[in-house]
């Protein structure tokens, strides 16, 4: 995922493992205009040191703060600083991986999406699951949210699409 207006990008590789790109120089937090290039370094790669890793990361959405919000082949959903690459927070009720995440960083509410055919409503600052979202007959595969106006569409393996 791009953060633009850092010029920043998080990549979760297929070994799992979540990697923090940045410009070469970090003198200018800016990032390079729409007609200069630059070049990425690698700035942080994210484990715990309490000896959780993002082996089995698989989806992640991220503040264009110091957050990362990962999705896991475990059915976990992680809440990483990415500033000291320590894993904050861990919310778990999900029975099968977790493909997709949304994160609305300012009310600190979470969505996720799962192959156990739910989404989870999350508030991010107690780890706590305010609402489980059956309806699905598939595998929970995208989620598109609006926070104003409190509606989700999400879209699942042969289960089509539903408004929430």
């Amino acid at each position: 995922l791009v953060d633009w207006n850092v010029g920043r990008l998080l990549c979760c590789f297929q070994d799992g493992s979540l990697h923090l790109w940045g410009p070469a120089d970090h003198q200018d937090a800016t990032g390079p205009s729409r007609s200069e290039s630059s070049t990425l370094q690698l700035q942080q790669e994210i484990n715990d040191q309490r000896g959780i890793s993002a082996k089995d990361a698989i989806s992640v959405d991220w503040s264009a703060g110091a957050r990362a919000l990962v999705g896991t082949l475990t059915g976990r959903v992680l809440l990483w600083d990415l500033s000291t690459g320590n894993m904050a927070r861990e919310f778990r009720g999900h029975r099968s991986s977790v493909d997709v995440v949304a994160a609305c960083w300012a009310k600190c509410r979470a969505l996720s999406g799962s192959r156990d055919k739910t989404i989870r409503l999350w508030d991010m600052n107690r780890s706590t699951c305010l609402q489980v979202l059956p309806g699905h007959s598939g595998s929970v595969l995208c989620l598109a949210v609006s926070w104003s106006s409190k509606q989700a569409v999400s879209f699942a393996l042969h289960g089509g699409l539903i408004h929430w």
